[in-house]
């Protein structure tokens, strides 16, 4: 049996570590190399980990100061000795057959990438929303699931979704000091797999944790979301994923949205007009794009096309209801 080296970046959160860590450790595939990678926690987070190596020999942590979840997880698979990798959160946690499903997936088929769903939970764990990339199983080849993870509609750029082979990560590495890495990377990992399974199964459990949206927003959060969406579209022209550009346009202009939901609920006035007068000149152009999408939500249709008709009036709307159509 193969091993499969388990990435999990930490940072200060006492609070679900345990958990998170007791998913994995009671997997029910067993030859696992856990590696924690403890990204300078001023909390109890380090001491956890600790705790957890001495308990179990398949758990190992090396210990740094803050230098960003992408360069744990590059200090990670520098050091994973798995045949097969995969990345879990440490916010989250895992059901217990999640890496022996996805381990069997994808050696049963010989594939080099296995998905599966995953269930956004809140702080206790009761489910919110389940999401199956597919009502069934499906076999994928690269373009089929590049095109998938180019449009984000029913295959997403998650890395804790999946197991890989290690072979996939020769030469490539999450840029760091950057948010949204794996948005950024991993359409360029399954551009390098042959073929992907897609199991129907929620899987992972994401956790929704009560802390405001909005608080998390900021200048560099969005600069680096539309620094990775550029570099997708670059990718796509390239690579000749001409399908995909209209979804990657569009999800650039889903975040210039979510810039606008920001600067109206933080009162950055003189920002406001600007990315209006934007918005206004891009939603025109997507949007009967837009609106003959099935996969795309009533709300979100109203938006578009509020905002490239009466874009003044979004802002009425927020001040009524500023939850429903905004939320991803």
């Amino acid at each position: 049996m193969s091993l499969v080296s388990v990435i999990i970046p930490v940072y200060n959160v006492e609070k679900y570590l345990p958990r998170c860590l007791n998913s994995v450790k009671n997997q029910s595939f067993k030859n696992l190399d856990v590696i924690l990678i403890d990204d300078g926690s001023t909390d109890k987070s380090g001491e956890i980990c600790e705790n957890y190596c001495k308990e179990d020999f398949r758990f190992r942590v090396i210990h740094q100061k803050n230098r960003g979840q992408a360069t744990a997880r590059n200090l990670a698979l520098d050091m994973a000795k798995g045949d097969y990798i995969c990345f879990v959160d440490s916010d989250d946690y895992i059901e217990k057959t999640m890496i022996e499903t996805l381990y069997n997936s994808i050696t049963n088929n010989n594939a080099d990438i296995a998905v599966c769903g995953y269930n956004r939970v809140n702080e206790t764990g009761e489910l919110i929303k389940t999401f199956f990339p597919f009502n069934s199983e499906r076999v994928l080849n690269k373009r089929e699931a590049v095109l998938e993870i180019l449009k984000d509609i029913h295959l997403f750029s998650f890395l804790w979704d999946k197991i890989f082979k290690r072979e996939l990560f020769k030469n490539i590495r999450l840029p760091e000091n950057k948010l949204f890495e794996d948005v950024a990377t991993v359409y360029k990992i399954v551009q390098k797999a042959e073929k992907i399974i897609v199991i129907p199964l929620a899987l992972y459990n994401y956790v929704e944790r009560n802390s405001s949206t909005i608080a998390s927003y900021s200048d560099r959060r969005f600069r680096d979301q539309l620094e990775a969406f550029y570099g997708q579209e670059k990718f796509a022209k390239q690579h000749h994923y001409d399908e995909a550009i209209p979804w990657i346009n569009y999800h650039i202009t889903e975040t210039k949205r979510r810039i606008l939901y920001w600067y109206i609920s933080t009162g950055k006035k003189d920002q406001i007009k600007k990315i209006l007068n934007e918005l206004k000149r891009e939603y025109r152009k997507e949007l009967i794009f837009i609106i003959t999408r099935r996969e795309l939500s009533r709300g979100r249709k109203i938006a578009a096309l509020v905002l490239s008709l009466l874009p003044w009036m979004y802002q009425w709307m927020f001040k009524i209801k500023n939850k429903g159509m905004l939320s991803r």
